[in-house]
């Protein structure tokens, strides 16, 4: 009898009755009245904010109706989600300055154009981007966005006009609307009569990927400065349009926590951002205190939290002159939960976010000027900082081909980083820089901090700790040649205007009736190129690939042209589809894609081997299974599973790991596994393996990589020795408690660039045209050697830091050891990466080593070129 009235009890102090404090007056502060023509939420939505999740098609129409019914409101859709959902903004002024936007933006571009005159400020607004819900299961501060509008819209009185007539807020209530859309159908689904407060109630045990990320599973609060989403690139466009001075990231963290607001921990701040942007977050975050303070809320300022990586929410506004705020409640992930605080109720979740939302409104009005004036001083310390850095311009191309270095220079332009055309060749170290291929970007400009941000090659920290990377640089991520000039080599006759014609693609000298081509080409030298392949394959098109450099003689013309190795061949021979429609489907595909094909005479070339030779191998459709769900990585899958479907144009089946036992591996050709599918990999066993010999390719990674290598391949360690140095790093210390976090992070790579040596002639180097190759690394994961040394085309360098923190121990122990195995196994080819080859979608270098493992890999085996040590009819013969 005791039990059960314990268990009794147990169940009801985790069972909230009705959902309690869904009242507009909890929320909203009592002493303003509201303007009855503006709709609240629960006139609209039918129950209170906070009874309910809301969806984001629920948040679009009640903007809709704000737009309608008031006069300070203006709503804008600024781009659409990848599941085509609207992304908007709604901007709410006085209605004098709303009538005035136009003029308002040419009035703020002297903000940041520092060759203009500078403003009168006295007079200007102040101009907030309230950001919520990057993070779709952070719910809270989508859900507090519909109070703030209301507010904003609705109330009246002396207060709300000063702060209206001052201020001009640009509400964006959900930055994530594809993850706040699966959270808020997560949630909904399994809320009951009753609120469960029990931390294992299904409500707040999301399923796999969860509702963080977008429809890709990418971390949209990390794609700030890389801008790889229709999310982001929306939303840097309209940024720009304003650069506004405070920008509000509203997030959640554990449900154990408080609430956090920045300054942040000031040992971590990035030190390209000035003081001042400090001071005034600190004098921001008063604010916030004292209003938090009036509801008896916990907080805390100074902890946890930095503004180090450029590329968040909160920081890439502190890159352009802003003040970017970050806020983070803990989460009740439900409707409720116990905490070990007590009960932590949706609703107060919600009012928590509210509120700082008005307390930063308030803090901007009243740091108005001094905020206009330090955007202003920003931009103008930005050409003082250039002009004191001895690297007075960067210079970068991508080889032969152009198209890395295009995109880089697209990127940049997202931000308003000018960039130019290299008027002249030019030498930097052992490069010759090109003029009608290379780029160069001048240190002197406004956004001078952002771009050093992006090229700068920082391996010294004040602090070890990072929130998130210590390196992000995007020439090491494009894989392109770069040089600094100083002052003695950068000139301005190097300036040239930016020439970006877009390579023409298609078929280049043939015609159709005549000077039938025995065959056409094209280079493998860019992301390009992999796309056409696949389209041909997928259409229909036989093609061989070139396991050998060639040159050849083209259609009609006594020119000769050279191909490397991975170059693709089209045989007019071997089609099965009359020749006019194969012309058709070249010169389509190649136009889509941007990719030039020439058109050859003949199948023996004058120097190679000919184009029938055993060194030529031919390709085939792929059908990959990406496994995913359980353990694996949401982001590591999510990028693999974008670079398939949405860049490359791939089919891809996303397998749960749990199903995977029941599946039949034959009806695939590659399993693409990354970090947390080991287990799903060894409960497979025998079958993977009987897979692999009959010719299937299994691609891991990270974690993924470090079980195949010994269970797959038996490969055995071998210890690695560090030098007394290094042994003298690694041994342990007495530490006081207080340090123990510091000496952590000292053991953990956080997320750093890590240089690599790559076998150009090995199928996984093809088409890369130098022999070093950047890799990001985070962790300590290392793979064992195979056996034979061409099997290992990827090895660290003996001193592989190239930017980012890593310890001296961390940075021996990787030393010389192997970044890439790629082994036979039967038919099969199993292919192991050390590191994440497709990090956040722009490590543009490394992703086509992972393209080369999809496309070539199986040549290694001989399944698809005729190794000739392997190929017994050649041997007989």
């Amino acid at each position: 009898m005791k039990q059960l009235l314990a268990t009794c009890f147990f169940l009801v102090t985790l069972t909230v009755s009705g959902f309690g404090q869904s009242k507009l007056s909890y929320y909203l502060p009592q002493d303003i009245h509201y303007d009855s023509a503006v709709p609240t939420p629960r006139q609209f939505l039918g129950f209170e904010v906070g009874e309910w999740h809301v969806r984001p098609d629920q948040i679009v129409r009640y903007f809709e109706l704000l737009a309608e019914s008031s006069p300070r409101c203006r709503l804008q859709v600024y781009g659409r989600t990848h599941e085509a959902r609207p992304l908007i903004a709604l901007t709410v002024s006085a209605p004098g300055n709303i009538g005035r936007l136009d003029a308002i933006q040419t009035m703020r571009r002297a903000l940041v154009e520092p060759s203009l005159e500078k403003p009168n400020t006295a007079h200007m607004p102040v101009v907030l981007w309230m950001g919520y819900s990057v993070h779709g299961d952070e719910p809270s501060g989508a859900n507090a966005a519909l109070l703030y509008a209301y507010y904003l819209a609705a109330a009246k009185g002396q207060e709300i006009d000063d702060l209206l007539n001052n201020s001009i807020v640009l509400l964006d209530p959900c930055l994530n609307p594809d993850g706040l859309g699966r959270f808020a159908h997560w949630a909904n689904t399994h809320r009951g009569k009753n609120a469960i407060s029990d931390p294992n109630h299904r409500e707040h045990r999301q399923p796999w990927p969860s509702g963080r990320t977008n429809h890709y599973w990418f971390d949209l609060n990390r794609d700030w400065l890389l801008a790889q989403h229709p999310e982001s690139q929306g939303r840097l466009k309209l940024f720009h349009q304003w650069r506004p001075n405070v920008v509000t990231d509203f997030h959640e963290m554990g449900t154990n926590s408080s609430y956090f607001f920045q300054p942040g921990v000031l040992s971590r701040h990035n030190p390209l951002i000035p003081q001042k942007n400090y001071d005034l977050t600190a004098e921001i975050a008063d604010f916030h205190g004292k209003a938090l303070d009036r509801l008896g809320s916990l907080y805390y300022t100074r902890e946890s939290y930095d503004d180090f990586y450029f590329g968040k929410g909160s920081t890439y506004p502190d890159g352009q002159g802003s003040v970017g705020i970050l806020f983070e409640q803990a989460s009740s992930r439900g409707h409720a939960q116990m905490s070990r605080f007590g009960l932590l109720t949706f609703p107060f979740t919600i009012r928590n976010q509210l509120t700082t939302s008005i307390s930063s409104h308030r803090a901007a009005v009243a740091k108005r000027v001094e905020l206009l004036d330090y955007q202003r001083e920003f931009c103008e310390s930005a050409l003082d900082a250039a002009v004191a850095d001895p690297i007075k311009a960067w210079v970068f191309a991508s080889g032969k081909s152009d198209r890395r270095a295009r995109k880089l220079v697209h990127l940049l332009h997202r931000h308003q980083i000018e960039v130019h055309s290299l008027a002249k060749d030019i030498q930097v170290g052992p490069i010759t820089f090109k003029a009608g291929n290379s780029f160069l970007v001048r240190g002197s400009q406004s956004q001078y901090r952002l771009l050093k941000s992006l090229f700068e090659f920082r391996t010294t920290f004040n602090d070890p700790v990072f929130y998130d990377v210590s390196a992000w640089n995007i020439l090491a991520a494009y894989d392109l040649d770069y040089g600094e000039l100083d002052a003695a080599a950068f000139e301005p006759g190097l300036v040239a205007p930016l020439s970006l014609k877009a390579q023409p693609g298609g078929i280049q000298n043939v015609a159709l009736d005549k000077n039938q081509p025995f065959s056409w080409m094209f280079d493998w030298d860019s992301f390009e190129s992999a796309r056409l392949l696949n389209r041909l394959l997928d259409r229909g098109v036989r093609l061989l690939v070139c396991g050998t450099p060639v040159t050849v003689q083209l259609n009609g013309s006594p020119s000769d042209r050279s191909f490397d190795r991975g170059s693709v061949v089209i045989p007019r021979g071997l089609q099965d589809l009359p020749f006019e429609k194969i012309v058709s489907i070249i010169e389509e595909e190649a136009r889509l894609a941007q990719v030039q094909v020439f058109a050859i005479q003949s199948g023996m070339t004058t120097k190679g081997a000919d184009l029938g030779s055993p060194s030529m191998g031919s390709m085939r459709p792929g059908n990959a299974l990406i496994l995913v769900g359980g353990e694996v990585s949401t982001y590591e899958a999510g990028e693999v599973w974008h670079l398939l479907d949405a860049r490359l144009g791939m089919r891809a089946s996303l397998v749960e790991t749990k199903h995977l036992a029941a599946v039949d591996l034959n009806a695939y050709t590659h399993v693409l596994a990354v970090s947390g599918a080991e287990k799903a990999l060894a409960e497979k066993g025998d079958a993977l393996k009987s897979w692999l010999k009959k010719g299937g390719i299994l691609i891991a990674q990270r974690s993924a990589a470090q079980w195949a290598g010994p269970n797959l391949l038996g490969l055995k360690a071998a210890k690695p020795s560090l030098s007394k140095k290094g042994r003298k790093a690694k041994e342990s210390k007495k530490i006081a408690y207080a340090d123990r976090n510091k000496m952590r992070a000292l053991k953990r790579l956080s997320g750093a660039i890590f240089r690599s040596t790559l076998d150009v002639t090995h199928p996984l180097g093809w088409g890369i045209s130098h022999g070093e190759i950047s890799v990001w690394r985070k962790g300590s994961t290392a793979l064992l050697p195979s056996r034979g040394e061409h099997k290992n085309p990827m090895r660290y360098l003996k001193k592989p830091l190239v930017a980012g923190f890593a310890s001296l121990a961390a940075q021996e122990k990787l030393a010389n050891t192997v970044a890439a195995n790629v082994e036979p196994l039967g038919a099969g080819v199993v292919v192991l990466f050390a590191d994440d080859m497709n990090f956040r979608g722009y490590w543009r270098g490394t992703e086509r080593l992972y393209l080369n493992a999809i496309f070539h890999a199986r040549f290694v085996a001989g399944s698809g070129r005729p190794v000739q040590e392997r190929d017994t009819k050649f041997q007989d013969h």
